[in-house]
């Protein structure tokens, strides 16, 4: 059975990471999950301390690492597009 490259590419990045990959894929999910918390928190210790400038100072980089990290996962996603989701009667 003849693939596409594209489609060998995709299937590529669907396999499960295993072992030390794993554990360092979790380690970064983590200390992400970490980061985005911190300057959540520092946002929200800020608009209670009245300084309005230094609670909007993460959202930009919050917005900068969504349109760097999980756009790109999105895009690297198999595409739904020809699912059909209508419902028959």
């Amino acid at each position: 059975m003849w693939f596409s490259p594209i489609v060998c590419s995709m299937m590529k990045y669907e396999s499960k990471p295993k072992g030390p990959q794993k554990a360092v894929m979790r380690a970064v999910v983590w200390l992400q999950i970490f980061i985005i918390l911190c300057f959540l928190g520092y946002s929200t210790y800020s608009l209670f301390k009245g300084d309005f400038e230094r609670a909007l100072l993460p959202y930009p980089i919050l917005i900068i690492y969504y349109l760097l990290f999980a756009r790109s996962k999105i895009k690297n996603s198999p595409s739904t597009e020809n699912q059909d989701h209508s419902v028959r009667h």
